[in-house]
């Protein structure tokens, strides 16, 4: 008979990992409060999103009765994840305004969005480029994404992914000295990726009846097995 407590308290475990990461640009998740982890998610200067957990987890007793002789044990652990879409270090403000007043963006070919728009289009996107015409220090951060973080099981298309976040993101302008726009990733990324480098302390198996010191079984009778 396996006790189930290990199982419950892997899936508190997950769960409250999801509550830790909710504060921090996290979508999808609901509060839970367990008490078996805490930590803190924040921008990893590259798009990428690091998150420090605190995990706590406590082992069944020896005997599989649960009460005395269990086992607590903590630890630290770091993971980053990079979503398929963020927003990434672009030109400063002096350097937009330029490329668009100057009549050098009608002949070149770059797209400053990476979204395929012309560059009418792109001072829609730009309202306010000549307020930060002078500015060569605060930037723009422009709406990227790349099919290289994706989920090998993911069957989306980047080109769908791509069209959807650039319809719903702009170029932000960020003045120096000022955080960039931090990246939003599902929480059940951030939960699984926070799981991945947690190492589950190693099962003890245990049996009743068990005869002296040489953890003899007896034959034709019903032994209970336990982690």
């Amino acid at each position: 008979m396996i006790d189930r407590r290990v199982s419950a308290a892997v899936m508190a475990l997950v769960i409250s990992l999801a509550s830790v990461v909710a504060p921090a640009q996290a979508k999808g998740i609901g509060n839970n409060d367990t008490g078996l982890s805490s930590g803190s998610v924040s921008s990893g200067g590259d798009g990428s999103v690091t998150m420090s957990v605190e995990v706590e987890s406590v082992s069944a007793a020896a005997d599989g009765s649960g009460s005395g002789g269990a086992t607590v044990s903590s630890q630290s652990v770091t993971a980053a994840v990079h979503p398929v879409c963020w927003y990434q270090e672009g030109s400063t403000g002096a350097e937009v305004a330029e490329w668009f007043d100057s009549g050098e963006a009608d002949e070149d070919t770059r797209n400053l969005n990476f979204d395929g728009k012309s560059v009418e289009e792109q001072k829609l996107d730009y309202p306010d480029y000549r307020l930060h015409a002078d500015d060569t220090e605060g930037r723009w951060y422009m709406p990227t994404c790349s099919s290289k973080y994706m989920a090998n099981d993911d069957e989306r298309s980047i080109g769908d992914i791509a069209e959807a976040y650039y319809a719903e993101n702009s170029p932000v302008w960020v003045p120096a000295g000022e955080s960039a726009p931090v990246p939003e990733v599902d929480g059940a990324t951030l939960a699984q990726a926070a799981w991945d480098a947690v190492t589950i302390p190693t099962a003890t198996i245990s049996y009743n009846p068990m005869v002296g010191d040489v953890g003899a079984t007896i034959v034709g009778m019903d032994t209970w097995v336990w982690a």
